[in-house]
């Protein structure tokens, strides 16, 4: 879905380059499918998948064949996944803040259907 998510994203920003749009499941709503389904936090999906990004993002090659320059970037992905977006986003998604609220600029600019309507090109949505 995360592929279908951007692809919509991407051809809603009408650059010349992007001919065609093929998504491929995306979701509607992020807040509504993902976060807050059915008005209730989820608890399983955001934490278990933000916590895989967060692990996934550690795995740089580097870190093994150049550890000067691997062992940084770590560091620094780790440092920003406690810091910057993943833990703090869902605290305040847990907590209700202003920042996360459903209506709000953050959801609207990840959410496909406050997005679908601006694409020029054609697109082709498979759904599942």
């Amino acid at each position: 879905s995360y592929l279908g998510i951007t692809t919509v994203i991407t051809a809603a920003q009408n650059h010349p380059a992007v001919k065609a749009a093929f998504p491929i499941v995306p979701i509607g709503d992020g807040y509504r499918d993902i976060v807050f389904t059915g008005g209730q936090t989820n608890l399983t999906f955001i934490p278990a998948w933000f916590g895989l990004v967060s692990v996934l993002s550690l795995t740089d090659p580097t870190l093994v064949t150049d550890p000067t320059i691997g062992l940084p970037a770590v560091l620094q992905h780790l440092a920003s996944a406690v810091t910057t977006f993943q833990l703090p986003t869902m605290l305040q998604a847990l907590l209700g803040t202003t920042a996360t609220a459903y209506d709000g600029a953050f959801w609207a600019t990840r959410s496909p259907l406050e997005n679908d309507g601006k694409i020029k090109v054609p697109t082709f949505v498979v759904g599942g």
